[in-house]
């Protein structure tokens, strides 16, 4: 599969077969032998995870992965050692979100569990690990009768606590939401609607230093952000690409874009 695209100028992903005008993609991955790609789509009432093969140079047409009548499940993305695919689904509670995943066994996959340590009473959004073991997500904090305040957090797998949440140089008093983190930890891709953006929701990114600390998040840039809504950003397994979604279509488009 070649996840290799050099253009600076996002590109529809596989359109017409993945990124298709009549329905609404977001969230994706590769599995780790790069020949699966999951992704999600939007119903209107519920949301439910496709995958897609690539056989022949050519990605097939997707199959339905995950779906249910009244659940949604949506955001997959996979644990850094290809066992697990993280998802958020709201299986438990109506209007509020849990970080759940399924695991490769011998005979297909496990039926939906829900990851303990991450999930809360309050609505987890996204999920990404790097090697390390960290594990970052967003949560919304919020009392069902305030305003939505989605805010970037933090654990360690091996950690038994419910996440810290990230510092100003990431989360801002605005929406930040889908953090992506790069397989070595040191690169945070995110969403905001901060002031300042393109449009309805912007990406953004954070590095850490060789101190540990983050620095101040930076705007993709007009190359990237439009005046539409960009969300769920996710690099290749090598890297060299970055997918995202931007008013129901996934693009993709060179890594050098935001410095890799």
């Amino acid at each position: 599969m070649d996840e290799n695209n050099s253009n600076n100028t996002p590109q529809r992903f596989a359109a017409g077969t993945i990124s298709k005008p009549d329905s609404f993609e977001y969230g994706s991955t590769f599995s780790p032998d790069g020949t699966l790609f999951f992704f999600g789509v939007d119903l209107g009432h519920r949301a439910e995870i496709h995958v897609a093969r690539f056989e022949n140079d050519a990605w097939l047409e997707s199959e339905v992965f995950l779906s249910h009548e009244t659940i949604s499940h949506n955001d997959p993305m996979f644990s850094p050692d290809g066992k697990r695919l993280y998802f958020i689904t709201d299986q438990h509670a109506e209007n509020s979100f849990d970080i759940g995943y399924v695991e490769k066994t011998q005979n297909g996959w496990s039926p939906v569990k829900i990851a303990t340590g991450i999930s809360t009473p309050a609505t987890e959004y996204f999920y990404s690990e790097s090697r390390a073991g960290e594990q970052f997500f967003a949560r919304n904090v919020s009392k069902p009768d305030e305003k939505p305040n989605f805010d970037i957090y933090f654990r360690n797998a091996s950690t038994p606590n419910e996440g810290s949440r990230l510092t100003s140089s990431v989360n801002s008093q605005y929406y930040e939401g889908d953090p992506f983190i790069s397989a070595d930890g040191n690169t945070l891709i995110f969403v905001s609607n901060r002031p300042g953006g393109a449009g309805k929701g912007d990406l953004y990114v954070s590095v850490r230093s060789t101190d540990g600390h983050w620095q101040p998040a930076t705007h993709l840039g007009a190359d990237i952000n439009s005046k539409g809504h960009e969300i769920t950003p996710y690099l290749t397994p090598d890297g060299k690409a970055l997918i995202f979604s931007r008013d129901g279509d996934l693009y993709w488009v060179s890594a050098s874009s935001i410095g890799q």
